[in-house]
């Protein structure tokens, strides 16, 4: 493998994910992926990433009416709805401690902002 024109890819490394925010989308020790996507770094000269930035109003989020795993408004490119997750400028939306800030990355991915009201 040459390291000059290898790239590392953290997919979706973020706080939502982990019990650091319950109430959203919580993967059991989510947070424990952390060393090892920092021992990638030294494998890979470029380093991207993608994150989940999704709007407040979001047709997809769940409620009391609509559950989680519901479907979603139909035509709206979406197909089920989840709990409110990874919603830009909040907590869960921050990539987990210690990895490189947005800006460190030399390609970053922001997704999931389609389906608003």
């Amino acid at each position: 493998m040459k390291i000059e024109t290898t790239a590392v890819l953290f997919v979706d490394s973020l706080k939502g994910f982990t019990y650091i925010c319950p109430d959203e989308l919580p993967v059991p020790d989510a947070e424990n992926i952390v060393p090892e996507l920092l021992a990638m770094l030294p494998f890979g000269k470029y380093k991207l990433a993608s994150a989940e930035d999704h709007l407040e109003d979001a047709l997809y989020h769940a409620d009391e009416e609509h559950p989680q795993f519901s479907p979603a408004p139909s035509g709206k490119d979406m197909d089920i709805r989840w709990n409110k997750h990874c919603v830009k400028g909040t907590k869960g939306a921050e990539l987990l401690d210690v990895l490189p800030d947005r800006s460190e990355y030399e390609y970053f991915v922001a997704k999931g902002i389609k389906g608003v009201k």
